[in-house]
């Protein structure tokens, strides 16, 4: 039997994935974990969170990890963004107005949300930069407009993922993805992204019905 990653988003699921997910060898679920509901099971192994901005002091002020039920069982809370990258890129696209988004609040997330150390990672340098490449290339060979600020939390999950699949050979699923929200994410290369790699066989999408 295949082993299976399953990255759960947070658009509205229609159509329940409960037995799916629940079934996965590794679940990773984003920010507050909105679909944490029985449409997409309970299984939870991976929290990629926000660290910047307003996303993060909303994890910190609301203390939603602290939830015992939702949360006592995942394996570890990843914090997904390197302000230094970050940085480098907002001033390399002169797009200095935007470094106030990226100030650094997992410390405050961890200590609101009462999270023990050995439960916390954070994404490196060079994982970051890959990110900001391969959308950075998907819109230079696409010619897509619009802004690009921020890759979005998710699709920092969806390429750890891929990195997954590629050491341990699993089936990667993407669930809840509708490429929608805040206007600063380049939500169209990060669709594009993601087909490519669905084409190419890297993963499959689950188009809620």
């Amino acid at each position: 039997m295949t082993k299976r990653i399953c990255v759960i988003g947070n658009a509205e699921l229609l159509s329940n994935s409960t037995q799916f997910v629940d079934n996965s060898e590794v679940v990773i679920r984003i920010n507050d974990c909105k679909n944490y509901t029985g449409l997409s099971g309970r299984k939870t192994d991976l929290v990629f969170v926000d660290n910047t901005g307003e996303p993060a002091r909303r994890l910190a002020v609301n203390a939603p990890f602290q939830n015992q039920e939702l949360f006592s069982h995942v394996d570890k809370f990843v914090f997904v963004r390197d302000i230094k990258v970050h940085r480098r890129f907002l001033l390399a696209t002169e797009q200095e107005r935007y470094l106030n988004l990226i100030d650094d609040h997992a410390d405050e997330i961890v200590h609101h949300n009462e999270i023990l150390s050995n439960r916390t990672d954070k994404l490196s340098k060079k994982f970051n930069l890959d990110v900001f490449r391969a959308i950075w290339q998907e819109r230079k060979r696409r010619w897509i407009p619009g802004p690009f600020i921020l890759p979005s939390t998710g699709i920092f999950a969806v390429m750890y993922a891929v990195g997954l699949k590629e050491m341990l050979g699993y089936d990667v699923t993407l669930i809840g993805f509708t490429f929608h929200g805040w206007k600063g994410h380049p939500w169209s290369s990060e669709k594009r992204l993601c087909a490519e790699l669905a084409n190419k066989g890297i993963l499959s999408i689950h188009h809620d019905k």
